[in-house]
């Protein structure tokens, strides 16, 4: 590599120059591998002027550049130059893995991030919040995934897990992911990315209203989901939602689902859905707020 000295932010070391492109590799909080297409597009437009410095880390020991930030940009440079090719590199020196992972974070206002790449960076440092929603999802015989997940026990819609898990615990989080999947496994045949966002908001906004109640029954609420799947959920919802156009998805959802629970029931029936629910979170906002006026 060509050393140049650079001005270091926050006091770190740190160099610009060129470095060579056979000797840059990717980690396990970095994006998911470049697509053909992606690569493709951005070697078609190549040039070398506005490309820019991407983002590397030396570290210590093994002479690797690992790609903190700009692996399409890499990819492409691979492609045009091939691995003895070089490409302009802001290089860190070193940072260990966790402290990578959290500059690649902070790139997110610029790259604006997936939340599957925030939360599979989260995750790779071992950010409390990731490691115990992670768990969770594993506990109830689920994964997460950033997308094209044809495994319905696979879970893509990540912000909507950690949006359940900070609005209703950990508790309330596995109940509705164990009734999804046991639900949807019902129901045949099984369907590719079953658990939905919306499904995940209003199995809480469900819960949230009917799950200490005397006549709820979770064995019936796995039963509707079963004979409804997770297509006939949403057409439930839509119908909901063209009737009520106020009401929020994940809210059409939930009355879709209450709806199908009380179907033919003429005792111990779930009361009317209720406008306003008062979560953990809620109601600690409230309470802030009351202090404040």
């Amino acid at each position: 590599m060509n050393h140049k000295l650079c001005e270091p932010p926050n006091g770190d070391y740190c160099i610009r120059g060129r470095v060579r492109l056979g000797d840059i590799v990717l980690d396990a909080y970095q994006r998911g591998i470049p697509t053909r297409k992606e690569v493709d597009k951005l070697a078609d437009k190549w040039d070398e002027r506005a490309v820019g410095a991407v983002i590397l880390s030396l570290r210590d020991g093994d002479n690797l550049y690992y790609c903190i930030d700009g692996q399409r940009r890499v990819a492409a440079a691979k492609k045009l130059k091939g691995e003895d090719g070089d490409i302009e590199a802001l290089v860190w020196l070193g940072l260990i893995a966790d402290q990578e992972a959290m500059l690649f974070e902070e790139y997110q206002d610029r790259k604006s991030l997936s939340r599957w790449d925030v939360f599979q960076s989260a995750l790779f440092r071992h950010d409390p919040e990731a490691v115990v929603i992670n768990s969770i999802v594993s506990s109830a015989g689920l994964s997460l995934a950033g997308s094209h997940a044809h495994d319905p026990k696979v879970i893509v819609a990540v912000g909507a897990v950690v949006k359940a898990y900070r609005q209703h615990g950990a508790t309330r989080l596995r109940n509705i992911l164990l009734l999804l999947k046991e639900g949807f496994e019902h129901h045949k045949p099984a369907q590719p990315n079953a658990i939905s966002g919306i499904a995940i908001g209003g199995m809480g906004q469900f819960l949230g209203r009917y799950h200490e109640h005397e006549f709820y029954d979770g064995e019936r609420v796995v039963a509707a989901l079963g004979f409804m799947g997770p297509i006939g959920m949403m057409s439930r919802a839509s119908g909901v939602q063209q009737m009520m156009p106020t009401v929020t998805s994940d809210s059409a959802w939930g009355r879709a689902l209450y709806g199908e629970y009380n179907k033919g029931l003429r005792t111990r029936q779930l009361p009317e859905w209720a406008d306003r629910v008062w979560t953990s979170e809620a109601f600690k906002e409230a309470q802030i707020a009351r202090r404040k006026s």
